[in-house]
């Protein structure tokens, strides 16, 4: 039980013993159980574990369903043999996003974050396989765990259906009802154009978990790595999967542009809350599924200097240079034409 799973441990402590922690500060002016399923769950379940057996348990259950649901997807992107690198790939490197010293998808600790995760996986495998209504389901069943991540999930899953339907844009209508029950003040659309006061901004003003300009070179640096590797695998890959690399393109520039301008321009309350920089999480699983994709092309090919430098790419960016993986992804780049 270590970092957040701490938090989900004391919610669901507070559904069997209310009495106990009802005062705790933490519970008192409400907490995030009110927006995750997870902390009720746990609760219930309570009744017939301990909580290390619970936790234990399941953190190993989350570890396996985001495994199966990796492979759930790779599983009909890519062709055989090379589905399985991009499976190993997104299952053990770096899952580190965001924050990079604070986030990762598929956490080794229970907390409704990786499983909501899993949950928008095996919504994509649905949307795939053309099963709509469970695709629907599944994503539904995400932001009861998680609405944060499904919602950052769903900024990838749209560009996905447009490039497949352009019929999808008419999706855009929704913003019509949306932002008329935001003017009438209905909760929490409510929150759509209400600014932070000062108080509330001052005191929140550093927090990178909110703020994008408050990022760290290291933090724009596994960005820009994502944005690459994207790239990659929209143009080197095959047609299945490059599309879902495009579309991560096209949700990163849409999370980030309305991080940018609506809590770092504007402050806006809402979307300070919905914190659309986590699209990165979906985005950085399919940059690494992309590259695992890619080493395994090139060393199928026999092109072992071109798999060598892009270890070294990913490499580089993932530790404490700043402008090394650079010079190593211009090589990369340039390969084909070099050995000639």
């Amino acid at each position: 039980i270590a970092s957040d799973s701490i938090l989900y441990m004391g919610q669901a402590l507070a559904q069997i013993e209310p009495g106990i922690f009802t005062h705790d500060l933490f519970f008192q002016y409400g907490s995030q159980s009110q927006y995750s399923l997870l902390p009720w769950i746990l609760g219930k379940l309570l009744n017939y574990a301990s909580l290390p057996t619970l936790f234990m348990w399941g953190t190993f259950f989350s570890l396996l369903l985001f495994a199966a649901s990796c492979w759930a997807v790779l599983s009909k992107l890519l062709p055989h043999q090379q589905r399985y690198w991009a499976w190993l790939g997104t299952i053990c490197l770096p899952g580190i996003y965001g924050v990079v010293h604070i986030f990762s998808y598929n956490e080794a600790f229970l907390t409704s974050r990786p499983l909501a995760e899993s949950f928008c996986l095996l919504s994509i495998a649905a949307l795939i396989r053309h099963r709509w209504t469970l695709a629907g389901i599944l994503i539904f069943v995400a932001g009861l765990l998680h609405p944060l991540q499904a919602i950052a999930a769903a900024l990838i899953i749209w560009p996905w259906l447009v490039i497949k339907n352009r019929r999808w844009l008419h999706a855009l209508w929704l913003a019509i009802p949306i932002l008329g029950l935001a003017w009438m003040g209905v909760r929490p659309l409510d929150g759509l154009w209400q600014q932070m006061d000062p108080d509330w901004l001052a005191s929140v003003r550093h927090s990178t978990h909110i703020f994008v300009g408050q990022w760290g070179v290291n933090d724009f640096k596994a960005l820009a790595l994502d944005v690459c590797l994207l790239v990659l695998g929209w143009r080197m890959l095959p047609l299945d999967f490059s599309r879902w690399c495009l579309a991560g393109l096209a949700g990163l520039v849409l999370g980030f542009s309305a991080s940018l301008i609506f809590a770092d321009g504007l402050h806006w309350v809402l979307p300070i809350s919905l914190q659309l920089w986590r699209v990165q999480w979906l985005a950085h699983w399919l940059a690494i599924a992309g590259l695992a994709a890619l080493l395994y092309q090139h060393f199928k090919q026999e092109d072992f200097g071109r798999a060598l430098l892009l270890g070294l790419v990913a490499q580089l960016a993932w530790g404490e240079t700043e402008l090394g993986w650079l010079a190593m992804l211009g090589l990369y780049l340039a390969w084909p034409w070099l050995i000639q």
